[in-house]
């Protein structure tokens, strides 16, 4: 998790953008589109329930950020999937050519280049779920009251994800051993590091050693910076 703060004004956990970020979005996102995840992964390694309520929240409304965080920013965050995936490849192509040693060149650069816009709000991915059931197993609360009613949209779900899921919410090990059979084929392959990260939470989520074992002894390949 990047070094975060609590938001006072807005109730969620942001990390400082840095400076390219602004060059990139044309505003200092300060995390606003991790905020879920960062509550999340901050809540497993506190075992502070506090952020609960507000994950909870969020992912019911399937909102990666509250409202409040787009007062002033309208202009710069993408309201449309298509308007997003848009304006990402056009940009995309514009940075095509050019190759970075720091990010204080990609930053020089992104100066002269028209900014993107930043993600939707209704952008959601796996990860806020994942942090976000982690979470509530870390904090001992009732998988049925705080994970069953919160499920990521279709067209998010894996396999391995929904026998997890199952498992949590079940406690049955017939869903376990499928999760863990799927996990197990899947780590085969070269992962990146905040996957592997997620892959170990969902782990001791789940009581897994097996899964854990595995993990602990792979070399992620790095995070790739935007």
């Amino acid at each position: 998790m990047a070094e975060a703060v609590y938001f006072e004004e807005h109730g969620i956990f942001r990390h400082q953008s840095p400076d390219w970020e602004k060059d990139l979005y044309g505003f200092y996102p300060n995390g606003i589109g991790d905020a879920v995840s960062n509550m999340g992964e901050w809540t497993v390694k506190t075992g502070d329930p506090f952020f609960i309520p507000i994950m909870y929240k969020l992912l019911m409304a399937k909102k990666r950020w509250p409202d409040a965080c787009n007062v002033g920013n309208e202009e710069f965050i993408a309201t449309k999937k298509l308007q997003y995936g848009w304006s990402k490849t056009v940009h995309w192509f514009r940075m095509l050519p050019v190759v970075f040693a720091s990010d204080e060149e990609r930053g020089a650069y992104l100066k002269k280049v028209k900014p993107r816009l930043f993600r939707t709000q209704h952008g959601m991915t796996r990860d806020p779920y994942t942090w976000y059931n982690c979470a509530v197993i870390r904090c001992n609360l009732s998988p049925g009251a705080w994970i069953e009613p919160v499920d990521m949209p279709r067209y998010l779900r894996r396999r391995g994800n929904t026998y997890w899921r199952n498992y949590l919410i079940t406690g049955n090990v017939y869903w376990k051993e499928k999760y863990e059979k799927v996990t197990l084929r899947q780590l085969r392959w070269p992962r990146r590091e905040y996957a592997l990260d997620m892959t170990k939470a969902r782990a001791r989520a789940a009581g897994s050693t097996k899964i854990l074992y595995m993990a602990n002894n792979i070399t992620p390949i790095p995070n790739k910076g935007r």
